[in-house]
């Protein structure tokens, strides 16, 4: 094989590796739009609807919810308190997330 032989592989070699580095985005950024638009499509046709009813998030009671986030709130404060006891928060630290636990 001759020096221009190696050479023009080389070139061809070098226009596939920019191909691929200036195709790929290219290429996602279609298949990207693409998943968008069929998207859209669906959205519009009401096919993206869910045929469920939504349900609700809590149906217990009032005095149920405020007993076990008091409950919550005590666990955590617990455990802020045995991770100050290690040594792993600092005071401060430990005032920081106590205040944030106890503020509404």
């Amino acid at each position: 094989m001759d020096s221009g032989t190696g050479e023009a592989i080389g070139f061809l070699l070098y226009l596939i590796i920019i191909f691929v580095i200036w195709a790929t985005p290219i290429v996602l950024i279609i298949l990207g739009a693409r998943m968008v638009i069929k998207w859209v499509i669906r959205e519009a046709r009401g096919e993206n609807k869910t045929k469920t009813k939504p349900t609700m998030v809590s149906e217990k009671k009032p005095d149920t919810i405020t007993k076990e986030n008091n409950q919550n709130i005590l666990d955590h404060l617990d455990k802020l308190g045995q991770l100050r006891e290690k040594g792993v928060l600092t005071e401060e630290e430990f005032q920081k997330q106590k205040q944030k636990i106890l503020s509404p």
